[in-house]
């Protein structure tokens, strides 16, 4: 597998569509409409579980035991932008 680095995920998921790129990690969110229409096929998903509006597709730990990935967001502002109130 060969990294290629995109800025978002959009243009990424245009060439996967396009079979320009052959796989990509993407937000389940916002790979759901494409796969629901046909366009692309989820292989798996990165959690520790099942994903429930994925139910019939495995998770990579049903293949390789102990992987597991997972999202991190967070809300950030210029520093010094956003005054706290309490």
């Amino acid at each position: 597998m060969v990294h290629a680095a995109y800025n978002g995920s959009s243009a990424a998921m245009v060439d996967v569509m396009a079979d320009r790129v052959e796989v990509m990690f993407d937000m389940v969110a916002a790979a759901l409409p494409h796969a629901k229409a046909g366009k692309v096929r989820v292989l798996a998903t990165t959690g520790s579980e099942r994903a429930s509006v994925l139910p019939d597709t495995p998770t990579i730990a049903e293949t390789v035991p102990g992987y597991e990935s997972s999202a991190w967001f967070g809300i950030v502002a210029p520093a010094g932008h956003i005054q706290a109130h309490y």
